[in-house]
């Protein structure tokens, strides 16, 4: 049996909530179908207030090689120190979350602005002819 770990195109990402990590870590997360897999490792450093991590399926190395819509296993590899101790809420494929949503949109519309304001000094600096 496979997963759509896409939902049907919708999800972007996996994010791991962590309540608490007291050492740092490395996170390996591994996406596998029948044609091979796809790793993504990310760095999970201490804290004791809750975080997320984030894996976006376009950052996976081989994601190309995977279909994310035919996922046959999911893994996640925690290498810490001997004594690391972490409390682990959930892993989720998901969308990404609306503040970011929300700054991309801002920054696209800030970016016009400026673009248009630049284009408009140009113009007027240019000699007459």
């Amino acid at each position: 049996m496979s997963l759509d770990v896409t939902g049907g195109g919708i999800n972007k990402l996996f994010r791991f909530n962590v309540l608490s990590a007291d050492l740092e870590a490395i996170l390996t997360l591994s996406v596998m179908d029948n044609n091979g897999t796809a790793s993504l490792t990310r760095t999970l450093s201490p804290s004791f207030n809750p975080t997320s991590v984030v894996f976006k399926f376009n950052e996976f190395d081989n994601v190309a090689a995977i279909d994310l819509t035919q996922v046959d296993a999911i893994s996640l590899a925690i290498r810490g120190e001997e004594n690391f101790d972490l409390t682990a809420e959930s892993i989720v494929a998901t969308v990404p979350e609306p503040l970011t949503l929300l700054g991309s949109a801002i920054a696209l519309g800030l970016g016009t602005v400026l673009k248009k304001e630049y284009d408009k000094k140009q113009t007027k600096s240019q000699p007459k002819r």
